[in-house]
Order: structure tokens, then C-alpha cells, then sequence
């Protein structure tokens, strides 16, 4: 089950982000600090900008304009064409940034877990038995991805699945649901089923008959007992990849697989930069803006601001993500 947490690693960055005012500079940065950059566009030079993209949709940055010649009668001033070129007036402003993670997670067994993976050895515990045990588990350090192992109970393989609600349920014919969009959402993904056969014909959040089809193709895949449904037990879901940090105390291979045991924590993959913005210019900034990020090492790399989340009248925390 996903828990949020604190960012993962902590070092410091330097973010540009565009913004909407004239120019402010930090007083400084800390030593091995980070620097966010707020590039502010001026309001005035923005509305003329878009009067000149209304009025010239679909082309191109910029446009020449030609001055009409002067009749017979006229008193003869020199006439000719120019070129208007349209651009933004910037201003920035430094801010210091700390990378981290955009989340941490917990797996944990589920209850009424055992022997549910449906294992295809004839030694595997029938559901319900109570006989549970870790036959395998990843390492620290190892990253799982949708459709991998993420562990294994009684020889049976318990794989990654995408999505926000964690599994509470077997899953089966009929049933409709949040967990169930994300599982045909993730057989599509994975390439048991096509969008047109799952989507559009009952709906994403139906187990038809189609998603039992594409279930049963996973399941063979994966080595388990084909059955068409999804115990409770044979899947974990998660927001996205996941890098292992650390397994439970008691995930041991041999250990046994006790519900609510903790399998593993993990990591998002996904960095963050967080910022402690100044009230000044909070709404200098909103979600959706692309920034341009200068990282440790030097190098640059882009992304967007996720979340802006005002923590104090003096501050507020800003939250940039994106693809590394």
C-alpha cells in the first residue's frame, strides 16, 4: 500500500521557472545551495502579445509589414517595408530548491493473502490455508516496474500494477470500481488487451468478460494458476515504479507472510524540487509552468511545477517534477 513521505534524497538544485513580473534577485545562496530561477513576463507585453497571435493565427514569429506608397498628391516621404518581430520581456529571480522523491511507499501482505497467488506447483497451500511464506524478495536498491515481480509467496509471484487504490479485494467477473479501471488500464498497458475491446465496450471501470480474457493471458504469463480473476494477494498496486529502499523487518525468504506484515518501502522515481517561495511571489507562479533545472552536477534538464501549497502566510512550498 502506497504511503505518502518525505523526498528520498535530499541535495540542492537550481530551477528556472517563468513567473509574471518585473525583476527581483535572491540576496544569496547558501553554500551548496540550489537556484530557482522565476522568469516573470511583463502583463503589458503579454496582452500585446496575444492581440498579435489572435490576429495573426498560424503564423509564424514573425511578420513583415509593408507601408503603402505615397500618392502623386502626397508630400513624398520615404516609404518601405519592415519587420516586426514578436519575443517576451523577462525579468528572474534565484530561489533555493532541495531534490527529493515525489513520494514513498509501503508494501504490505494483504489480508486473506495466503496461498491466493494461485502458485501452479502442486506443494502450494490451497487459498485460505493459512500456510504463508516469502519465497523470494527484491533487494535494496533494486527498481520494479509495471508487470514485474515484485515478491513471492509460496512460489507464487506477486507483480506491480499501476494505480492509486490499493488492492482490498479479489477481483472478478461483473465487478465494477476504481481498482478495476486501474487493472484494465494496466492489462492494456501491458498488452493483454487492446483500449477498443476494454475501454469503449462496457466501460473502464467494468470486469467484463474481455478483461477476464486478458487477465487469464497475464496469469498464464506470469506461471500462476489461470483462473480469470485477480485474488486478493497476487498483485500489489502503486502510483508507478518503485525503487526498493529497505524490506520489512520480518521479509525473509522462509519467513512466513503474515497479513499486514511490511514487504518492503520504496521510493518514487520520480524527483521533485522543493521550494520555500516568499509570499511576494506566490502568485508570480502557478502549476503547469515549465521550468528549466540546473542540477548538482551541472547539467540541465526540464520540468513543470506539480503542486504550490501555501504552508504560511510568508511562504509558500512549491513542488517542481519532472523526467529524468
Amino acid at each position: 500500500m502506497p504511503e505518502p513521505g518525505a523526498p528520498g534524497r535530499a541535495e540542492h538544485e537550481r530551477a528556472q521557472v517563468p513567473a509574471q513580473d518585473g525583476p527581483q534577485q535572491a540576496d544569496g545562496l547558501a553554500a551548496g545551495g540550489a537556484a530557482v530561477t522565476w522568469y516573470r513576463h511583463r502583463r503589458g507585453w503579454i496582452a500585446m502579445v496575444v492581440a498579435l497571435v489572435t490576429a495573426a493565427a498560424g503564423a509564424g514569429a514573425s511578420r513583415v509589414f509593408s507601408v503603402p506608397e505615397p500618392s502623386a498628391s502626397n508630400s513624398g516621404y520615404n516609404t518601405g517595408t519592415f519587420t516586426v518581430t514578436r519575443g517576451s520581456l523577462t525579468a528572474q529571480t534565484q530561489e533555493n530548491g532541495t531534490l527529493g522523491d515525489a513520494g514513498s511507499y509501503t508494501v504490505v501482505v494483504p489480508a486473506s493473502s495466503s496461498g491466493s497467488g494461485g502458485s501452479a506447483t502442486a506443494s502450494s497451500p490451497s487459498p485460505g490455508s493459512g500456510a504463508s511464506t516469502f519465497t523470494s524478495l527484491p533487494s535494496a536498491g533494486q527498481t520494479i516496474r509495471q508487470g514485474q515481480q515484485a515478491y513471492q509467496v509460496n512460489d507464487s509471484p506477486v507483480i506491480l500494477l499501476y494505480g492509486n487504490v490499493p488492492a482490498y479485494r479479489e477481483l472478478s467477473d461483473g465487478m465494477t470500481g476504481a481498482d478495476v479501471t486501474e487493472l484494465n488500464t494496466d492489462l492494456v498497458t501491458l498488452g493483454y488487451a487492446t483500449a477498443a475491446v476494454l475501454g469503449p465496450r462496457s466501460g473502464w471501470d467494468y470486469f467484463s468478460a474481455e478483461t477476464a480474457y486478458a487477465l487469464a493471458r497475464l496469469q498464464a504469463h506470469l506461471g500462476v494458476t489461470v483462473t480469470g480473476t485477480l485474488p486478493l494477494g497476487q498483485a500489489v498496486f502503486l502510483p508507478g515504479a518503485t525503487h526498493v529502499v529497505s524490506l520489512g523487518s520480518g521479509a525473509v525468504p522462509g519467513a512466513p507472510a503474515t497479513p499486514g506484515a511490511v514487504v518492503l518501502t520504496g521510493s518514487s522515481l520520480t524527483p521533485v524540487v522543493t521550494v520555500d517561495l516568499d509570499a511576494s511571489l506566490q502568485t508570480e507562479v502557478a502549476v503547469g509552468n515549465q521550468v528549466s533545472i540546473t542540477l548538482p552536477d551541472g547539467s540541465v534538464t526540464g520540468g513543470v511545477i506539480s503542486r504550490i501549497s501555501i504552508s504560511s502566510s510568508s511562504s509558500a512550498r512549491t513542488a517542481i517534477t519532472w523526467s529524468g
